[in-house]
């Protein structure tokens, strides 16, 4: 049995970019600068889109593999099909893939990819 609390997610990597620009709009008749400045930025998460992962199933220890994968089931599969002939395993298969790629990858499981955030700020 394994003692509560021993086992942890693996570790995470990340590197966040936020530049920013700031204008002055104008001057005033003393040749001062306004108070108003109009600023422009990108912001970047996750640069490089590092696949970390958030949490995982208790079964495996693994993000996209839940461990309880469907049982075959021949009374699901009983049609003979269009032409006669059916080969139930063969589509048990292609089942099992679909439910591999849908299910079993849950995508709450990772973490955020990269995400580019652009804007404009003013101040006056």
């Amino acid at each position: 049995m394994i003692p509560l609390d021993t086992r942890r997610t693996p570790p995470t990597k990340s590197v966040d970019v936020k530049l920013e620009k700031w204008f002055g709009l104008g001057k005033k008749r003393d040749n001062t600068p306004r108070k108003t400045r109009v600023g422009f930025f990108v912001d970047v998460s996750n640069v490089f889109d590092w696949e970390n992962v958030r949490s995982v199933y208790s079964n495996t220890g693994l993000p996209d593999d839940a461990g309880n994968d469907p049982v075959y089931e021949p009374a699901l599969y009983r049609d003979p099909g269009e032409d006669g002939y059916h080969l139930p395993e063969q589509e048990w298969r292609e089942d099992l893939a679909d439910w591999e790629r849908y299910y079993g990858q849950n995508p709450g499981n990772y973490m955020e990819p990269r995400i580019m955030r652009f804007g404009l700020r003013v101040t006056f």
